[in-house]
């Protein structure tokens, strides 16, 4: 039975009324439906940046159907297989033939533009082939970014543990190709379900579990015992009612300490993100008599068209409502701070991003200042400079595309990011790059300051950091996070070739910079904080620290690169060393 039109359009509208930027339409096969095409264009005007079907696809096989559905605004499908066999896939959907269709259907789409994400229901049956699936899908869907697991629930599933292996194995081939993985929340067991390890190595895995699901699943859900002395609870809504109907294995104790910590890290995102939304930070400044300015930062979105490994940003989080936003600009403006910080996500992602501007510039703030990868600046700069806007920190992460596309995870967007620069530029926007280093563009860091250099003449700073775990879901940035001893050494060779070329820089003594010591006690490129800065809560001093002569002026590390790193890296200065 088709759901009602009126229904339909009403829930597109509620939703993105309360906030909702993302949409996807399900079923049953979606594409069955003659008013998807409708529908998806419903959400595109309604102002949703994400529209999705969750699809097996054979329908976007025939001839002009993907076509019409990215014209119509579609910007993701969730593909559903279950086998890498096409034989043994038909037989489990009971459609000979419909394998390959399910397959050139995915490839029609992203041919058009569409991006793609794999949708698998685990079974016990299915389990066992999911990794080869994803090395499949890895090489024959472009495009490709993401896998959900939706664990079946059935009367003979007692025991979520026999999962565990064929599970481990999927999660590492999709770490393998740099695909984001998770389980559907709704079909989500607790992580209590499984052995300690597995959660904390995977832990990826329930980066969506926590996010507003409660009400949700309420009606599909229930707690044990164990339950009530759990420090999740408040963020797990418990077991199926059918798998514990059915005599499923529930936990007679809550997850362990290494499984807990490494949730509370990847998942503790949710407090951070409600921190985040709307926050003041402190920069240092040049005034003897000021130690610091503060000025708010306020993210419109979570969502962004660029997926960089080492951010700690979910996209999956509720975004801020216009509404929400003006009366925040109205609230902090009466602080008159000396500017605000606009950021994401990614902002340019919002319809009404430059009414944000304007408003701040209307309620008295002069400095207006965005944070952005600039794909979409070019179209947008002459609109945003209009409104108000006068800097911009640029997110660019490496000098070619093959460098700067590999860290983000987004082909193509690097050529538009430096066109988006070189448009701000025109418009009298001044610009800074942000550029981190990660263990892909760590031996650029030259070629990167001779190309800021040739490219923009000085016109442009470059604002050096070095990728940290912001959280403590050390597993998330496994591959980006390097320790400071070989950070170093790199992050000074770049800094040289900025005296030598003239390029502005700057960023050493931010959050996301480095100790004194990991440049040598460079007075040309460091200096200490003032004890406030110093004391910023979620960095702490190894013990390599202890006896620094600039330790009271020096934030140490963060937490979770202590977890991982200890004091690598850092060597305590005794003396001063001005070097340079």
């Amino acid at each position: 039975m088709l759901a009602p039109a009126s229904v339909v359009l009403d829930s597109l509208e509620s939703g993105f009324g309360e906030g909702a930027r993302f949409v996807r339409f399900t079923g049953g096969e979606p594409l069955l439906d003659r008013r998807i095409l409708k529908w998806i264009r419903a959400a595109r005007e309604q102002g949703f940046t994400e529209v999705a079907i969750e699809t097996n696809a054979t329908v976007a096989s025939l001839t002009g159907i993907a076509q019409r559905l990215a014209d119509a605004g579609l910007t993701r499908a969730w593909g559903n297989l279950m086998s890498a066999e096409d034989d043994a896939n038909d037989a489990i959907t009971r459609d000979p033939g419909g394998a390959v269709r399910t397959w050139e259907g995915l490839k029609a789409l992203a041919e058009v533009g569409v991006s793609l994400g794999l949708s698998v229901a685990v079974t016990a049956e299915t389990a066992p082939g999911i990794a080869a699936l994803i090395d499949r899908a890895a090489r024959e869907l472009p495009g490709l970014d993401g896998v959900r697991f939706g664990i079946v629930q059935s009367p003979d599933l007692l025991d979520y543990r026999p999962l565990q292996d064929a599970l481990g194995r999927a999660c590492s081939r999709a770490r393998k190709h740099r695909l984001d993985f998770r389980f559907e929340p709704a079909w989500a067991p607790p992580p209590c379900a499984f052995e300690d390890r597995f959660v904390a190595v995977h832990t990826p895995l329930y980066a969506s579990f926590y996010i507003g699901e409660e009400d949700a699943l309420a009606a599909t859900r229930t707690r044990v015992e164990a339950c009530e002395t759990c420090s999740v609870r408040g963020r797990c809504p418990g077991f199926h009612r059918e798998y514990l109907e059915s005599g499923g294995r529930s936990p007679e104790c809550p997850p362990g300490e290494t499984s807990r910590a490494a949730l509370k890290g990847q998942l503790g995102g949710i407090a951070r993100h409600r921190m985040a939304q709307l926050q003041t930070v402190q920069t240092p400044t040049d005034d003897p008599e000021k130690e610091f300015s503060e000025h708010p930062n306020i993210r419109v979105n979570w969502a962004c068209n660029q997926r960089c490994r080492f951010c700690w940003v979910d996209f999956d989080w509720t975004p801020p409502t216009r509404e929400i936003v003006l009366d925040q600009i109205d609230s902090v403006a009466s602080g008159r701070p000396p500017w605000v910080v606009f950021t994401g996500g990614e902002p340019t992602l919002v319809p009404w991003l430059a009414d944000a501007i304007r408003h701040a510039r209307k309620a008295g703030i002069q400095g207006i200042r965005l944070q952005t990868n600039a794909v979409h600046a070019e179209e947008q700069a002459p609109k945003l400079a209009a409104a108000g806007l006068n800097h911009a920190l640029v997110s660019l992460h490496g000098h070619t595309s093959d460098i700067s596309d590999a860290i983000t995870q987004a082909p193509d967007t690097f050529v538009k990011s430096v066109r988006g620069i070189e448009a701000l530029l025109r418009e009298g926007v001044e610009v800074s790059l942000s550029h981190v280093l990660t263990r892909q563009n760590l031996e650029s860091t030259r070629e990167f300051a001779d190309f800021v250099a040739d490219r923009w003449k000085g016109a442009v700073e470059i604002v050096w950091s070095v990728a940290a775990p912001i959280t403590e879901a050390t597993q998330r940035y496994e591959d980006g996070i390097v320790a400071l001893d070989v950070a170093g050494p790199a992050l000074k060779r770049g800094l040289e070739r900025c005296l030598e070329r003239g390029v502005p820089f700057g960023g050493q003594n931010d959050t996301c910079g480095v100790p004194r010591c990991v440049l040598e006690d460079d007075v040309r490129f460091v200096s200490d904080l003032g004890p406030e800065l110093a004391r910023e809560s979620g960095f702490v001093h190894p013990p390599a620290c202890d006896d620094c002569i600039h330790r009271e002026g020096c934030r140490g590390v963060r937490e979770a690169y202590a977890e991982v790193h200890g004091d690598r890296g850092l060597q305590a200065i005794r003396r001063s060393t001005p070097s340079g």
